[in-house]
């Protein structure tokens, strides 16, 4: 769904959720850089996205779903390199939100997505399973 959230988002978003967007960006790439983890951040981007989409179907599923997920991926205590990764996946995403172009915002998340679940797999030793999708 979250692909989908970001499709709608660079259609729908106005400037002030531009505007948060682009500031937890900031703070997320500062908590990288000091060796914090930026999970606060990283909810935070992601349930923009979603209340940006302007559908509250996509913006209930998104609150439920990322909480759960934040404390799976807090658990698997992401390296600084997967971290370095989602902050620049999610200003691409917030590119292609902030330029109005559903395509591209659509095939970053589900990229971003996927690459986050590839990359914490290779740092716990595991296969991946998933590729990415190209669209």
């Amino acid at each position: 769904f979250e692909p989908e959230a970001a499709r709608l988002a660079a259609q729908r978003a106005e400037r002030e959720d531009l505007e948060e967007m682009q500031e937890v960006i900031e703070k997320m790439s500062e908590s990288v850089k000091t060796g914090e983890l930026p999970n606060s951040f990283d909810l935070k981007f992601h349930k923009l996205i979603a209340r940006a989409a302007r559908n509250p179907i996509l913006e209930m599923l998104s609150e439920s779903m990322l909480e759960v997920a934040s404390q799976v991926i807090t658990g698997l205590h992401p390296s600084t390199d997967v971290l370095k990764h989602v902050v620049k996946r999610h200003r691409e995403v917030f590119e292609a939100v902030r330029d109005h172009n559903p395509d591209l915002a659509f095939a970053v998340m589900s990229r971003h997505i996927i690459d986050v679940r590839n990359r914490l797999a290779r740092q716990k030793g595991r296969q991946p399973k998933l590729r990415s999708n190209k669209r």
